[in-house]
């Protein structure tokens, strides 16, 4: 399988897209994905409504893949996020991750770190805003 189009792929689909869609999210995301994000820990329950909430608030979000590093079923990803919000605000974030994909292409894990390069300080939960 080729993991980095899988991931780009989940990205457009479930982040990149500011329509909220539980099924799709599902599809992408395995039962027992869990999420470490900038010291909090999120299953996926817990990644939906993070979902939810970031949809809530953003009027489209991009990504710009800059580093995307595969070894066996665990991708390397420094990418960054520029998002526009529903208040005309701005949220540009780097993020430094590795997921864990199943055989079936569904993500099984994230171990994240997320640092707000522009943004209010509301914004520093971005990653993992509930």
């Amino acid at each position: 399988m080729d993991y980095k189009l899988r991931f780009k792929q989940t990205f457009e689909k479930v982040l990149g897209d500011v329509r909220f869609d539980e099924a799709v999210i599902r599809q992408h995301f395995a039962p027992d994905y869990h999420q470490w994000v900038d010291g909090k820990e999120l299953d996926l329950d817990d990644f939906i409504q993070h979902m939810r909430a970031l949809k809530a608030s953003l009027e489209s979000c991009e990504f710009e893949f800059r580093k995307l590093i595969v070894e066996g079923n665990e991708l390397h990803s420094t990418h960054y996020v520029d998002a526009v919000k529903k208040d005309g605000g701005r949220v540009k974030a780097k993020v430094i991750g590795l997921f864990s994909f199943n055989p079936q292409g569904q993500l099984t894990s994230c171990d994240e770190m997320t640092y707000l390069i522009e943004g209010s300080e509301a914004d520093r939960d971005l990653g993992s805003r509930t």
